[in-house]
């Protein structure tokens, strides 16, 4: 908020916020394919506004605005419903606990016949934003929202005939981006490999 983006904390937590992001896109998008493996019917995660995408690059440029701005509602929202929870039960693990109940809870109750393939997974998503917001705080679950967010509002494919491929393979390069950002702006100015010290 002080306008310091070369520090080098903002860019550990841009990195791990990322880090994050990427590991909790990836578990929402196994509870999706999960059940199927186990006889039941795919599960059904749909983000990507195929409308927007259809107007080509400036529908992809909408979707990662409304990413970035969306990101901080998010995150906001998270830990003011822990601060609230934190001034009623005044436990801390009792607080965490109801609080992934509670984020997980809308998800959980559409998992049907098959949530108890989809709810440890869910679980362990929520269980790293709890952890991510315990050690870094809001910037990095915020860096981390907007990355989960660019992530599942655009289809990634490995089939590069579909019309749509190129949007989720710039979306692979915008978190790359930010990734990079601060990874370089964490080292503080130090090189990756420094042939002086070896």
């Amino acid at each position: 908020m002080s306008g310091t983006w070369r520090d080098p904390l903002v860019g550990r937590d841009l990195l791990a916020g990322s880090a994050f992001g990427v590991v909790v896109a990836c578990l929402f998008m196994l509870a999706v394919v999960a059940p199927a493996w186990f006889g039941g019917g795919p599960g059904i995660l749909g983000m990507a506004d195929w409308n927007l995408l259809r107007l080509g690059s400036l529908g992809f440029l909408a979707l990662v605005m409304v990413s970035v701005i969306t990101a901080p509602v998010y995150a906001f929202t998270f830990l003011l419903l822990f601060v609230f929870l934190r001034l009623i039960l005044r436990n801390d693990r009792a607080t965490w606990v109801i609080w992934v109940a509670m984020l997980a809870g809308p998800f959980l109750s559409g998992g049907g016949e098959m949530w108890w393939v989809t709810s440890p997974i869910l679980a362990v998503a929520y269980l790293l934003f709890v952890l991510t917001f315990r050690r870094l705080g809001l910037f990095a679950v915020t860096a981390g929202s907007a990355v989960l967010v660019i992530l599942l509002s655009n289809p990634i494919t490995l089939d590069t005939s579909a019309w749509y491929a190129g949007y989720g393979f710039a979306a692979l390069a915008v978190v790359a981006a930010i990734a990079l950002y601060g990874f370089k702006t964490s080292l503080a100015g130090r090189r990756v490999f420094d042939l002086a010290d070896v």
